[in-house]
């Protein structure tokens, strides 16, 4: 995974994430640097964006886990965008969450 917005997304490295796992999504802190950075690897290799601001105050999801989140939550939250984004609902893999 990206450990921050200012790491950069190679096609090398998107090539071998797409090796990894069935879904990539991109959970970037919700501040100006994040939705930018988001909405670039939106538009230059079609993955979704997971917003948490859709269900915490918290900034990053950083944040929303030391402020005793709950894992569960997060992981139901990102699945239903998945299953969304698919229109179908099949046997679940596991997930790689850019961050």
């Amino acid at each position: 995974s990206l450990q921050s917005e200012s790491c950069i997304l190679s096609n090398e490295l998107y090539e071998k994430l797409q090796g990894m796992a069935e879904h990539i999504i991109v959970c970037y802190d919700n501040d100006v640097a994040g939705r930018r950075n988001s909405e670039k690897m939106n538009e230059e290799y079609g993955l979704p964006i997971f917003d948490i601001s859709n269900f915490t105050k918290e900034n990053d999801i950083a944040d929303y886990f030391s402020n005793d989140g709950c894992p569960r939550v997060f992981t139901d939250k990102v699945l239903k965008m998945i299953e969304g984004q698919t229109n179908k609902t099949r046997q679940r893999k596991y997930s790689l969450v850019l961050h």
